[in-house]
């Protein structure tokens, strides 16, 4: 009988796909797909290295990591710009101060200023955001 050697899969390849995956499916943990999306690349860069041709495996395990790792900054930044924007416009600032009097017994610029040692406001000032 005459059997054709399939060849070896790489891990690394292997890992790669895996961690691209990874990337994709933890996008709702903003952090998550950073990681993964890293090691993603870090083990299609290994791969590629052993075997000196990207197989597919490689090159799915680099398209997805890149993607899960460019939307998580996407996310990251859209989330931070709608916070910023959203604690600065005052009609928000007054809801989530009754919001957060309602449930913790102190308004959320109280809140703020006893935890941090200083006022929204403050803040937005010192970001030059007004």
């Amino acid at each position: 009988m005459d059997y054709q050697s399939q060849p070896k899969k790489n891990a690394f390849s292997t890992a790669a796909l895996l961690m691209g995956i990874l990337s994709l499916i933890s996008l709702c943990t903003i952090i998550g797909p950073l990681v993964f999306g890293s090691l993603g690349i870090i083990f299609a860069v290994l791969a590629h290295r052993q075997n000196q041709k990207m197989g597919a495996e490689t090159i799915i395990g680099i398209v997805t990591s890149a993607i899960g790792c460019g939307l998580s900054v996407l996310l990251l930044v859209v989330s931070l710009v709608a916070g910023i924007t959203m604690l600065a416009d005052p009609t928000y600032r007054e809801e989530l101060n009754k919001m957060t009097e309602e449930v913790y017994g102190y308004s959320f610029d109280e809140l703020m200023e006893e935890t941090y040692g200083y006022t929204l406001d403050e803040m937005l000032e010192e970001m030059n955001y007004e």
